[in-house]
């Protein structure tokens, strides 16, 4: 195969939602990935860790989007504490997907 048709299915693959099938078949294991001026990542297990907490940001961000479109978070927000949400975002800004409560 070709590298335009390699890139067509890479692509497609991104375009359809499969962009971690994508990453598994695409990467090598010695795979090295920069974002801007953070250090590199080395690796395919550090890139797809990295990979799939992007991912999880993007789906939280994107279901907070799709509730204000559906003018249902105003009833979500009456239902959760103001505090917990705003913990909630704060935890996922950094990296935290666990959805446990922090204990202080």
């Amino acid at each position: 195969m070709d590298t335009t048709a390699l890139e067509k299915e890479l692509n497609e693959m991104i375009a359809t939602g499969n962009a971690m099938a994508a990453f598994e078949k695409f990467y090598a294991d010695d795979v090295i990935m920069m974002e801007n001026n953070q250090d590199p990542r080395r690796g395919k297990e550090a890139c797809r860790k990295y990979e799939e907490e992007g991912a999880a940001k993007f789906r939280l961000l994107r279901t907070l989007r799709q509730c204000l479109f559906q003018q249902t978070a105003e009833t979500v927000l009456r239902a959760l504490d103001p505090q917990e949400v705003l913990d909630l975002l704060a935890r996922a800004c950094a990296g935290d997907f666990s959805g446990q409560k922090q204990t202080t």
